[in-house]
C-alpha cells in the first residue's frame, strides 16, 4: 500500500525530500509491523485508528472555532484537540508544568508546558505546548503558547512571545533541555526537534488536510513521527534517529552515485572529442 503523505510538510527538509517522499514508507513499515503484532498478542486499538477516529471530534470543534468570534475564544477547544491527540498517540494522562527560562539577559519567562514526558533521571525528553493563532490563518510558529485552564469560564494566559522566537531560548538557555517539542494548535501540529532546529527544520501536520482526506496510511504516517514509542521510547531507541540514520545513508549513496555518473560522462565526453 502506498503511503499518503498529504498534509505532513517536511520544512527545509526535516528528512531530504526525495527519502521523505520514496524512502520514508519502507523504513517506516518495520514500526507499523510492530504495532500489528501487538494488536494480536495484545488485543490493543491501533494508535493511527485511534487518531483516525479523533475526526469526529475534529470537525464538531472546528465548526465551533469556525463560530468563534476571535482567536482567544479558541484557547479551550485548542486544549480539547490537543488532549484527544495525545491520548491517541500514547501519550496517556497530561502531566502540566510550568518552566522558567532565560538568555541570561532578560528577565525569566515562565513557560506553561502542557505536557512533559521526562527519562529515567527526571530530565525532561518531550514538552507539548498548546498554541493560540493572532490571525485565523496564521503559521503555528507565529503563534503563542498558552496556559492549561481548567475553569471553563476563563482562557489561560499567552506568553508574550511568539513560537519561532520562544523555541530558541526552550532549547537553548536552559540547565536542561527536551530533545523535542509540539506545538498544537488548532488546524496544526509542529514536530520540533532540538538536533535540527538551528537549521529551521522541522515537521508540519496540517490536520485540516489530514482529516479531510481520510487515508489511513497517512495517520500511519503520523503514529510513526509523533507516537510517544517513536519519541519517548522505554528502550532508549528512537524511531526518529533511525530513519535520519537511514536518509543520510541514502543521501551519501545518491551522492557517490551522481560523483560516479559524472565521471563516466566526462569519460565518454572525452573519448569522444579525440574519437
Amino acid at each position: 500500500m502506498e503511503m499518503i503523505l498529504t498534509g505532513i510538510e517536511n520544512k527545509n527538509e526535516y528528512y531530504t525530500n526525495h527519502y521523505f517522499t520514496s524512502i520514508f514508507q519502507d523504513n517506516a513499515e518495520d514500526t507499523i509491523k510492530k504495532w500489528k503484532e501487538k494488536e494480536k498478542t495484545e488485543e490493543i486499538v491501533l494508535p493511527w485508528k485511534k487518531l483516525r477516529d479523533v475526526r469526529t471530534q475534529y470537525y464538531n470543534i472546528r465548526d465551533r472555532y469556525l463560530r468563534s468570534k476571535n482567536e482567544e475564544v479558541s484557547k479551550p477547544l485548542v486544549q480539547e484537540l490537543a488532549t484527544l491527540y495525545l491520548d491517541a498517540l500514547g501519550y496517556g494522562s497530561v502531566n502540566s508544568v510550568t518552566e522558567e527560562v532565560t538568555d541570561g539577559v532578560t528577565d525569566g519567562v515562565n513557560v506553561p508546558i502542557f505536557h512533559e514526558v521526562t527519562k529515567a533521571n527526571g530530565a525532561p525528553l518531550l514538552w507539548a505546548f498548546l498554541s493560540v493563532a493572532a490571525e485565523r490563518d496564521d503559521d503555528i510558529l507565529n503563534g503563542y503558547i498558552f496556559e492549561k485552564s481548567d475553569d471553563e469560564e476563563e482562557n489561560g494566559a499567552s506568553i508574550d512571545a511568539v513560537n519561532d522566537e520562544i523555541l530558541a531560548k526552550l532549547f537553548f538557555a536552559g540547565e536542561e533541555a527536551p530533545r523535542f517539542i509540539l506545538l498544537i494548535g488548532i488546524n496544526q501540529i509542529a514536530l520540533i526537534d532540538r538536533n535540527k532546529w538551528n537549521e529551521k527544520r522541522y515537521l508540519q501536520f496540517m490536520m485540516e488536510d489530514i482529516y479531510s482526506r481520510h487515508e489511513e496510511s497517512t495517520f500511519m504516517a503520523m503514529t510513526v513521527l509523533l507516537h510517544k514509542e517513536s519519541l519517548c521510547p522505554s528502550d532508549g531507541n528512537i524511531v526518529l534517529d533511525g530513519l535520519d540514520e537511514n536518509s543520510h545513508k541514502h543521501s551519501a549513496g545518491v551522492s557517490d552515485a551522481l560523483k560516479y555518473a559524472l565521471r563516466e560522462s566526462i569519460e565518454i565526453l572525452g573519448n569522444e572529442v579525440i574519437y
